[in-house]
C-alpha cells in the first residue's frame, strides 16, 4: 500500500500569513482590510463600546 504524504509548502505558508486581504466582519458584515489571517472584526465594531465592555 502506497501512502501519499504531502509536505507543506512553507513559503508559501509563511508569505500567507502575514497577507492583508479583504474580509467580512464577523459582526457588521462590512467588508473591510484585514492586516493579517486573525483579525476578523473591523475597526468600528472594535471600536464601538459594546466590543470594549465584552
Amino acid at each position: 500500500m502506497q501512502v501519499n504524504l504531502k509536505t507543506p509548502d512553507t513559503d508559501t505558508d509563511d508569505k500567507r500569513k502575514d497577507e492583508t486581504k479583504t474580509r467580512h466582519c464577523l459582526i457588521c458584515k462590512d467588508s473591510f482590510l484585514s492586516e493579517w489571517a486573525g483579525e476578523r472584526i473591523c475597526r468600528k465594531c472594535k471600536s464601538s463600546s459594546a466590543w470594549r465592555t465584552g
